[in-house]
């Protein structure tokens, strides 16, 4: 089957995902991160993308980034894993894929949606060792939550408008982080297949410029409906008529 074609509108900022391959982690120690970050600085720069959000987690990276015309965020993507790559292949003395396939990405749009994704990704960065990985380390959440100085982090229209001061902006941010772990999974979901995620008006624009809107659905088949028929023998079959039934036959 035909890999489906990434959704990519220019200006409109993607959640990116990237597995590591194998069982090894792909971010060991913390200089794997501090390259791998080198790496993101340099292609975001050379290929004109902003990095609203990020996180490492070992076998996995997330993104949210804008990029300004369509195919500039693979680029980037390319450039950064062809250099990782190279560096985790030095590291281990052999040769080969660093990652799982391409990188996985959805289009997100809708103030919201922009900021729960902000908090999905850097919430990721939690999910490893805790020498390595602790409390959001290796992520943009001390730029967005806390206000250290990131330089590799951009600012979305969606933060600024949070509050008008960057102390009221940290602290809504905060509460937003604190009160989105319900989206997790839908997020992954549409990311995995490719699919828009964001507000009506937002899916609506997709559909309109892209020329269709291909909703995210759950992994299997969708659950068949009973025939008419199947319905009608389930009722006649149904414990209490057969008790009734078989009450009545035994008075003949």
């Amino acid at each position: 089957m035909p890999r489906l074609a990434r959704l990519d509108i220019a200006g409109v900022p993607q959640h990116v995902m990237q597995i590591g391959a194998g069982d090894a982690p792909t971010f060991a120690c913390a200089d794997d991160c501090w390259t791998y970050l080198e790496y993101l600085s340099e292609a975001s720069r050379g290929d004109g993308c902003e990095i609203h959000a990020y996180a490492l987690a070992p076998s996995r990276t997330q993104l949210l980034v804008t990029g300004p015309v369509p195919g500039a965020v693979a680029r980037m993507m390319r450039r950064v894993g062809l250099a990782y790559a190279r560096h985790a292949n030095a590291r281990d003395g052999r040769r080969g894929a660093c990652w799982r396939g391409r990188y996985l990405s959805c289009p997100v749009g809708g103030q919201r949606h922009i900021l729960l994704t902000c908090a999905h990704v850097e919430r990721s960065a939690r999910h490893g060792p805790h020498t390595l990985h602790a409390d959001h380390a290796w992520s943009s959440h001390a730029h967005n939550a806390h206000g250290r100085h990131d330089p590799l982090v951009s600012l979305h229209a969606a933060y600024v408008a949070l509050g008008v001061s960057p102390d009221e902006r940290l602290h809504r941010y905060r509460e937003l982080v604190a009160q989105s772990h319900e989206i997790d999974e839908a997020l992954d979901m549409h990311t995995r297949q490719g699919r828009a995620w964001g507000s009506e008006r937002f899916l609506r624009r997709v559909a309109t410029v892209l020329g269709e809107h291909r909703p995210a659905r759950p992994r299997g088949r969708p659950r068949k409906k009973p025939k008419a028929t199947d319905r009608l023998a389930s009722f006649f079959l149904s414990p209490f008529l057969l008790t009734d039934w078989l009450a009545f036959v035994e008075t003949l």
